[in-house]
């Protein structure tokens, strides 16, 4: 099998990707293949939900800052010269994960920084492609 697009999708709310970007980018350098990297922002929904529910305006720049925030994090953890993608999402993660995977169309996925505290057995059945878990 050749691997030459990876997707890349991280917890960056629950978990501390710092300590694991060494193993990440030995891994996607390993394949020397391109990087597509996914972060989906479940709690900046859950509070868009809340405030919705109870009538409350939502205010549109707490999106908008929670991602430019994690993009920025993000092209912090990678090397410029890996020309990594960041897609960073305000949502449900099996459908933002969804999404991207038809997007994106990887010959692998990575999982990192897993305290994914959510069943992706399910998302994972649907791609139908390898993944591999660096925690």
């Amino acid at each position: 099998m050749n691997i030459n697009k990876i997707l890349l999708i991280m917890d960056m709310e629950n978990g501390d990707c710092t300590k694991l970007i060494d193993k990440i980018l030995d891994v996607v350098n390993n394949f020397k293949a391109n990087l597509d990297v996914l972060v989906v922002l479940e709690s900046v929904k859950k509070a868009e939900d809340i405030a919705i529910s109870f009538g409350m305006p939502f205010d549109p720049y707490m999106k908008e800052n929670s991602i430019k925030q994690v993009t920025e994090r993000l092209k912090h953890l990678f090397p410029k010269d890996m020309n990594a993608n960041f897609h960073v999402k305000v949502g449900d993660f099996d459908e933002e994960a969804e999404a991207v995977y038809k997007e994106v169309n990887p010959d692998m996925i990575l999982l990192a920084c897993n305290n994914f505290n959510k069943d992706i057995s399910k998302f994972s059945k649907s791609t139908g492609k390898p993944i591999l878990l660096i925690n």
